[in-house]
This record gives C-alpha cells, structure tokens and sequence, in this order.
C-alpha cells in the first residue's frame, strides 16, 4: 500500500485518483483535483491513477476501472476504481496478473491473464478460477459466451461452456471486439486489422510502426484506438488516423465504452493516466 491523496496510509489501497499533474505525458491539460468526480472529465483534462498500474479497463457502465497493480516490478493483484466516487475495491491477490482484463457485460465477472492462462473472478471479490490455459493477450465477447486470445503469436477462441479452442488466424495478437460482438481487430505484424465474426474474412486497416505492439480498443463508432511511436490515434475503417493524443511510448490503451475517457499509461511503470475525450 502507499499514501492516498491525503497523506497518510488508509491501509485499503494505492490507486486512489491522484491530485497531482501529469507532466510527462503531454495529451491534455495538466491533471489538478478541483472536485470534479473522474467519471466526469472535460475534454482535454487529465487525472492519474496513483500508484503503479497497468492494464485498466472500463466497465460496461463506464463508471469503473480495473487495473493491475505493481509491488516495484511484480504484478500484485487487481483493483477495481469506481470512479464517480473514487472508492477501490481490492478484487484478487497474488495471482500475478498480465495487463489484459475484460469484463462480462453485467460487470459482474472480471477475465484477465496470468502466467497459467485466462482466469475469471466475481468483480466484487472472491476466488479466481481458471478459464483458459497458455493464453496471453484477450477478451471477451460482448454477449459472454466466447474467449479470444492469443498463443505462441496466433489467435483462438475459446467457448467457455463447451470447452473447446478454434484457430481463428495463424498470426495476430491483442485482439479486441467490437461493441456488438460482430468484429475482432487485432495486430499482425505491421498491420491493423480485422476480422468478421460471421465469415472469418479479415481486412486490413493501416500500416502500424513499431510502437503500435500493444494493446488496442473500439470507439462506438466502429473506429479504433491505436498506439503509434508519436502518440496515441483514432483510425477509422477507411484507414485514416486522426491523432488523440502527443505521448511518447503509451501502453495499455483502453476507450470507455461511452466515448468519454481514455486509459493509457507510460512505459516505465507509471500510474495509470484517464483523458478526457
């Protein structure tokens, strides 16, 4: 645990939302606490996620964040925030998470990646169990009913009620579906793609640099959410790329599913930032 906002340790968590400017990251107005709940972020404005963090996602209400956190380099466990009241929720410990979470659209069930695999845990705490093995980068169908992930640099899903994996490409990794569940984009190589559900047909969107190996999202839209070695970018199925924000080397991306807020953080363990979009 380290100090809250106030100074002192409450012994619950270090997540809190930080009072204190994020210079280094350049996308938005500095981030000051003037009262207003994260939930609520103007467009531009910035807050932090105190604490080491990686890996957050919104819930489907875009009123929560979870996020693993860090004891120095080693992965802890995951939190949730509520962020219109800045409460955390301790969810799992000492199951070494990866930053790779989805939630179940009654965000009632947390999914995530560890060092065995998928494991999935009740959102308001309790025993983890384990869903999926030899998986990495994931998520979750919007309707609960399918894992997507990626193994040894290919992509698989995976029915949770049957049990069974299928390939879905032979390369590809950070897979991510759309809001109705009918599109998976994910990076393969130096390409933005994706692929339809329905069909198995996959397109390609955009070129992508070296920087872009990391995690990506939707907007409700049907556009997508792309790191870029020059900061973080909205590219739509034309392939246009729109810039969001000027950081240098974002991780972790992630888009409420109301548009409002962007989840990103810097690479070298810092606190998770929110962006108001």
């Amino acid at each position: 645990m380290t100090e809250t906002d106030g100074g002192t340790d409450t012994g619950v968590s270090d997540t809190g939302v930080s009072d204190t400017g994020v210079s280094d990251s350049g996308g938005g107005d500095a981030a000051t606490d003037t009262g207003t709940p994260t939930c609520d972020l103007s467009a531009g404005e910035e807050r932090r996620i105190g604490g080491t963090t990686a890996g957050g996602r919104f819930s489907p209400g875009s009123d929560q964040i979870a996020i693993v956190t860090f004891e120095g380099f080693s992965a802890t466990g995951l939190e949730v925030l509520d962020l219109c009241g800045d409460s955390v929720s301790e969810i799992a410990t000492g199951d070494s998470p990866r930053p790779y979470i989805a939630w179940s659209s009654d965000a009632a069930t947390l999914y995530y990646s560890n060092a065995d695999g998928v494991s999935m845990v009740p959102a308001a705490g309790g025993t983890p169990a384990a869903v999926v093995a030899d998986a990495r980068s994931m998520d979750l169908s919007p309707d609960g009913t399918t894992i997507v992930y990626a193994d040894g640099g290919d992509l698989f899903t995976w029915d949770i009620a049957g049990g069974a994996a299928t390939d879905l490409t032979q390369r590809g990794t950070f897979p991510r579906y759309n809001a109705e569940g009918t599109l998976i984009a994910f990076a393969d190589g130096g390409m933005l793609r994706v692929l339809t559900v329905s069909d198995g047909t996959i397109a390609d969107i955009t070129s992508l640099d070296s920087a872009a190996f990391q995690p990506l999202d939707w907007f409700s839209n049907g556009d997508l959410a792309i790191v870029s070695s020059t900061g973080i970018e909205r590219v739509d199925m034309s392939g246009t790329v729109t810039n969001i924000a000027t950081v240098s080397a974002a991780q972790d991306i992630d888009i409420s599913p109301d548009d409002s807020t962007l989840a990103y953080r810097i690479n070298g363990m810092l606190p998770t930032i929110l962006l108001g979009l």
